[in-house]
């Protein structure tokens, strides 16, 4: 349909937000590569607000992918 290509030279915070909170409008390369270089202009730290997403992500998978089991442990005194 559109044959037009651009290449991006630079986004703001705003940009990668966006990119974020709608993934199926963007390939996920281009998301990492926009990740990569707010990290190398400042804009992000090698992020742990990203790594403890991901962490609860994965976490949230396990739930809802297996059972959950509980095992009643005695209370001593």
């Amino acid at each position: 349909m559109f044959t037009q290509r651009f290449i991006i030279t630079g986004a703001d915070l705003f940009v990668y937000h966006y990119m974020q909170t709608n993934p199926e409008k963007f390939p996920p390369h281009i998301i990492d590569n926009i990740r990569k270089y707010m990290i190398k202009v400042g804009h992000l730290k090698e992020n742990a607000a990203d790594r403890v997403h991901e962490e609860e992500e994965e976490h949230k998978k396990k739930l809802t992918a297996g059972s959950l089991s509980i095992q009643e442990v005695p209370y001593r005194r």
